[in-house]
């Protein structure tokens, strides 16, 4: 297995691994978009020629930003994210927060989730961000009903299953 930068001609492979992985794919434009930026890092993880995995990070002044990460089904659980993560360990020291709600769930926020009540583990996710130098948690929904309501069911979560 190698770990080289994302390029172009990846992104048919791409597309199709984020279809698989996400109930709400990214797009074949938010790629481009984050491929074209200069000051990001986009990684492939390759198994001779297959693509196994991607990871994209984008960089705000002194901050990278884990935007995307996604791993084919079948390698799920051998530690493709893993060595995607480990590349740039010296510069995670948060994780983005926010979670994906169970298919054709909470439509009117656009299938996100509060923290703990949606498709993702994040008590495993955040001990993996931990154990690869993050120290803080930034919590995200990219359209709650109710931001209250968000905000405290999350950081109970949180406090309780990932303190």
């Amino acid at each position: 297995m190698q770990v080289r930068r994302l390029v172009y001609s990846d992104l048919p492979a791409v597309l199709s691994i984020e279809r698989r992985a996400f109930e709400t794919p990214w797009s074949l434009a938010m790629f481009v978009l984050e491929l074209s930026k200069p000051s990001g890092i986009c990684l492939a993880l390759t198994d001779g020629d297959r693509l196994s995995g991607y990871l994209v990070c984008s960089r705000y002044a002194d901050v990278w930003h884990l935007m995307n990460i996604a791993v084919v089904p079948e390698r799920r659980r051998q530690g493709i994210a893993r060595r995607l993560l480990e590349r740039y360990r010296d510069r995670l020291v948060s994780a983005h927060v926010k979670d994906i709600a169970p298919s054709g769930g909470n439509l009117d926020e656009d299938g996100w989730a509060d923290v703990g009540q949606g498709t993702l583990d994040w008590p495993r996710l955040w001990r993996e961000a931990l154990a690869r130098g993050a120290r803080w948690m930034v919590l995200e929904h990219d359209k709650p009903s109710d931001a209250v309501r968000f905000a405290r069911v999350s950081r109970t979560f949180l406090l309780e299953h990932c303190a």
